[in-house]
């Protein structure tokens, strides 16, 4: 089935100043959030994410075995506060809805690690913290802080107001100060903030904006590295910028090496050739840190590929066969005669197909059914979770079908290698 019908939601119940907000992730990139309170952006905001992130918050939760986790955790202490909800729907081809939702109260004792775990991913591959901050430890303590100051004495509340007065008073002699520094010594300093965009690997790279993407590569590929950037300080028209790039693995180094630039061109590409002895069926993060040489400013961001073995084998369709009834892998009733109005199944089974995790693929299906070389069906599909390696397809001939013998052909894609595989079968109809 297709990864794209699946929807991750989130949300964030908070009470007091905890961040209220919902979150829907959809199998297909697209990104709902819903800003309620206490976080930077309030309102409806529409985004996107790569069907790569998705794969890798699918992949997370089945590592941390969130299918298993209890449907509520709670303590007595914290019933009546801030709690999160993570739930995910897989819509199945027979039309039924799995469902899994798991509600948890903040700072809850009895709180598993594993629902931690998810939350941080969710929040590292959706970038959150462009419209709200991660929880931490401080903001618990401001929370705290803020029903104390409600409990003080009125007759210190003078106290209190002349101190804020005084407060003001010096962050605005501080900040005069500071921005006579800034004018004598910045010279052309811009405003703007140093900022890394669109960091991608690629298999190559022909201009601004202008790659192709990838995500999965083989051992001696050659991975191209594509980003863009923002507030580089620009002098005698030419800018001085060091780029050094790590690429690492469960905190092993792989690949180091720093590079140059003087011309201002808004992007920057690189490449490296990945060797034999890198570690086959692993995630590995690269790390690009960006410095501005003039005004002394740097900035970080990361991106990640997988190393897939190339087993030199092409996927291969081992059988197409028409059927008046499928009930499951390999359990079929073949036929090749029909008449129209009947439904006809078509069960097809394939082998070397690149399975990235467990149940994780990234497959191109296509079904043609032609007669006299003209194509009366067609259907393409995308696969993203196989369960077996078999898929049933079935469609209704009506009345503007005629007899005689059709040919059913399938065409098969593996998008991780770029390989592909085709088989052809027929039926007639009476």
């Amino acid at each position: 089935m297709s990864i794209d019908p699946i929807v991750i939601s989130f949300i964030k119940h908070g009470i007091g100043m905890d961040p209220k907000f919902n979150l829907k992730i959809y199998g297909n990139g697209k990104v709902e959030y819903s800003g309620i309170g206490n976080v930077k952006v309030k309102g409806i905001v529409i985004s996107s994410v790569s069907k790569e992130k998705i794969i890798l918050l699918f992949k997370k939760l089945k590592e941390e075995n969130f299918f298993s986790l209890k449907e509520i955790y709670m303590d007595e202490k914290n019933s009546n506060k801030s709690y999160s909800e993570i739930s995910i729907s897989i819509p199945g081809e027979d039309g039924k809805v799995l469902k899994k939702s798991v509600k948890y109260y903040n700072n809850g004792k009895t709180i598993p690690k594993n629902l931690l775990n998810i939350e941080k991913k969710i929040y590292e591959i959706i970038g959150l913290n462009k419209w709200i901050k991660y929880p931490t430890k401080e903001k618990n303590d401001k929370t705290k802080n803020h029903y104390q100051i409600k409990k003080i004495n009125i007759k210190n509340k003078k106290i209190i107001l002349l101190l804020i007065t005084l407060s003001i008073i010096l962050v605005f002699f501080v900040t005069i100060f500071s921005g006579i520094i800034n004018l004598s010594f910045s010279g052309n300093q811009t405003d703007d903030q140093l900022k890394i965009i669109n960091l991608n690997t690629a298999s190559s790279i022909q201009g601004f904006r202008n790659f192709d993407q990838k995500y999965y590569f083989s051992p001696g590929d050659r991975i191209y590295i594509y980003f863009e950037y923002e507030g580089v300080e620009i002098k005698d028209n030419n800018c001085d910028i060091k780029v050094d790039v790590v690429v690492t693995k469960s905190s092993e180094t792989y690949f180091q090496k720093s590079y140059k630039q003087y011309t201002l061109n808004d992007y920057f590409e690189l490449n490296l050739t990945s060797q034999k002895n890198w570690s086959i069926g692993s995630e590995f993060e690269i790390s690009i840190n960006l410095y501005d040489n003039i005004n002394k400013k740097d900035v970080e961001s990361k991106t990640n590929f997988i190393l897939l073995e190339d087993t030199m084998d092409s996927p291969k369709i081992v059988e197409l066969e028409p059927a008046s009834s499928i009930r499951g892998y390999k359990d079929y009733d073949s036929e090749h005669v029909f008449q129209i109005n009947e439904t006809i199944f078509i069960y097809e089974e394939y082998t070397n197909i690149t399975i990235i995790d467990n149940s994780i693929c990234n497959l191109s299906l296509e079904l043609i059914v032609t007669k006299n070389d003209i194509i009366i069906y067609q259907k393409n599909i995308e696969k993203s979770i196989i369960l077996n390696n078999a898929h049933e397809w079935y469609f209704t001939p009506d009345g503007n079908w005629t007899s005689g013998l059709y040919y059913v052909r399938a065409n098969l894609i593996d998008n991780v290698t770029n390989k592909n595989a085709s088989k052809l079968t027929f039926f007639t109809l009476i």
